[in-house]
């Protein structure tokens, strides 16, 4: 790695994660790598989410807090603010109640740098609400698009990007916007992603997780597929159903 450090922005959407928002930034600074900005996109919290955020940005002026206009529902918008304000050569997505281990974005850049790439992701855990560990999320070596429409294993809180390929792609305000943001930027970018093969990361599974009602995220899938992949019948209905019995060996069988 070089004497200057490229530095990450790290964005983080925000909405009512006042139980949690403290220890995913408390990751944050934990971090072995120290060049970042974290930029944290408020959706108009009714908590107390904005006064957690402005205490810390009040003593590491990395910590920076924005906040919307109205309330959008989804972190699509907030995403894409912090996207437009971001001054990293990296970004780096952090859900509000995710948590990184303190080694994550030292192993990503420097994998990122040897090998090289300009995408970058990590295994993880799922956890509840109290932190406990519910299963390890192994994912694989790599992925490209085509990959990636099969098997997604790209997640918000694991990914680090270069900026440079990112450009004017955003995320859509819509269901499941994540998968579709990696579809198009997998398919825009010809990029090959690779896995540090490191668990860094845990996600965490809260009551009132939009992942929990797996008839709507089946729906989604599908939407995806046909309407932002723009796939024809077959080869959706192909790429669903590797998706699907890959989640119920994942979810079912393990």
């Amino acid at each position: 790695m070089s004497e200057v450090s490229p530095v990450i922005s790290i964005i983080t959407p925000c909405y009512n994660a006042g139980r949690f928002i403290k220890e995913t930034i408390d990751s944050v600074l934990a971090q072995s790598y120290t060049s970042w900005e974290m930029l944290i996109v408020d959706d108009c919290s009714t908590d107390n989410s904005a006064e957690v955020i402005q205490s810390y940005n009040s003593i590491d002026s990395r910590i920076k807090y924005f906040r919307t206009d109205k309330n959008t529902g989804s972190p699509a918008i907030p995403r894409n603010i912090g996207i437009e304000h971001a001054q990293g050569r990296y970004i780096a997505l952090l859900d509000s109640d995710d948590i990184w281990y303190p080694d994550k974005l030292k192993e990503q850049i420097e994998l990122m740098i040897a090998k090289p790439c300009r995408v970058c992701y990590t295994d993880g855990v799922m956890i509840n609400e109290t932190g406990e560990i519910l299963r390890t999320m192994k994912k694989a070596d790599w992925v490209d698009y085509r990959r990636t429409l099969k098997r997604n294993e790209l997640s918000c809180s694991s990914v680090v990007i270069d900026k440079s390929i990112i450009g004017n792609l955003r995320f859509q305000n819509m269901p499941k916007e994540d998968f579709a943001f990696w579809i198009e930027l997998m398919h825009l970018s010809g990029e090959v992603a690779y896995n540090t093969g490191r668990v860094s990361y845990a996600y965490r599974l809260v009551g009132n997780s939009r992942s929990r009602n797996k008839g709507s995220i089946i729906k989604q899938q599908w939407h995806v597929l046909r309407h932002v992949a723009c796939l024809g019948f077959l080869d959706a209905a192909y790429c669903f159903g590797c998706w699907a019995l890959r989640n119920v060996k994942k979810y079912y069988m393990n």
